[in-house]
């Protein structure tokens, strides 16, 4: 082959070779993660990916009320633990996250729900409290759901070892703290129901991460303050999906309030103690003012004339 054959074969290579690179460069790369709130069932991988980046797992998961864990009969009695819940719980056993089911009402409603647990195959996966201490009126005044209070008190009954931080090539690495309780922004809030949306303000007041759980498709009314929105706990195919950063989120989050501005937790928090307080002592006097009127009653002057004909009679 001749010289100028060859150098035009060359040319030829090296021109089809810039025609790939070209072409290639327009290839249209996978799209991302939907935007926090959005519907995650279509975006979720099936297969645990390694990550080479540092990842912060759930310190704890709450279930904020029991419709957030349990579907119930339409006799309000019977309940069957929601599809894919179990396989959660089991996953974050595994690797030491613990389980809350924050229901609202006073011991009686704890105890319901320990007697839906206990026998079932979660009884050991989830810790029941309450957001109501019998017994207590402070308590039942201060922590009444929903409440960012009531969900930081309850960490207050959990301690966790937290994990060291890092060990990926290129990433510095960090000491595991000493036993605490969890940090509440990295903690994930599951809640449902027709007090949904009140239960997402609180877990955002209180800093921490919010999915809404759909009974159908559409149900949700807090698009604007949730950070993802499932119709079936099937759709977190793993822990790491609800991790940071993970499928619906990237970022800690920070407490906000309903219209996304931030705020310190503890402030609201001692802003609903003084309006419930202050509520249920207003209700109070109301009704001693009312005992008082029955029991107390003034004498008029023609009343108290009455009286005194009635004893000079005698």
């Amino acid at each position: 082959m001749s010289w100028h054959h060859r150098h035009f074969s060359l040319l030829h290579c090296l021109s089809l070779a810039a025609v790939v690179v070209i072409s290639n460069a327009f290839v249209s790369l996978p799209t991302t993660k939907k935007a926090p709130c959005v519907r995650n069932s279509e975006f979720s991988s099936k297969f645990k990916i390694s990550m080479v980046r540092n990842i912060d797992l759930p310190e704890c998961l709450i279930f904020y009320g029991r419709e957030a864990l349990f579907d119930f009969a339409d006799d309000g009695i019977g309940a069957t633990i929601k599809a894919g819940a179990e396989k959660i719980l089991k996953e974050a056993s595994d690797i030491g996250t613990p389980c809350i089911l924050l229901s609202e009402g006073d011991i009686s409603s704890v105890e319901l729900v320990q007697k839906m647990i206990g026998g079932s195959s979660i009884q050991n996966l989830i810790k029941a409290l309450s957001t109501l201490e019998v017994g207590n009126d402070e308590s039942s005044i201060y922590n009444q759901s929903p409440s960012p209070l009531a969900l930081l008190d309850a960490l207050d009954d959990i301690t966790i070892e937290p994990r060291g931080f890092g060990g990926s090539s290129g990433f510095g690495t960090k000491l595991a703290d000493p036993p605490r309780s969890p940090l509440p922004k990295h903690c994930v809030v599951f809640t449902s129901g027709v007090k949904g949306r009140d239960r997402c303000i609180a877990a955002r007041q209180a800093g921490m991460r919010v999915i809404f759980i759909e009974k159908n498709f559409g149900d949700c009314d807090a698009d604007d303050v949730v950070d993802g929105v499932i119709t079936s706990f099937e759709e977190i195919y793993f822990i790491d999906d609800i991790a940071t950063p993970g499928s619906f989120w990237l970022n800690p989050p920070s407490p906000r309030d309903e219209n996304g501005d931030r705020i310190d937790p503890y402030i609201i928090a001692e802003q609903i103690k003084r309006n419930r307080k202050r509520n249920n002592n207003n209700s109070n006097e109301a009704e001693t003012e009312i005992d008082g009127n029955l029991s107390t009653k003034e004498i008029d002057e023609s009343e108290m004339a009455r009286i005194l004909a009635d004893l000079d009679t005698l």
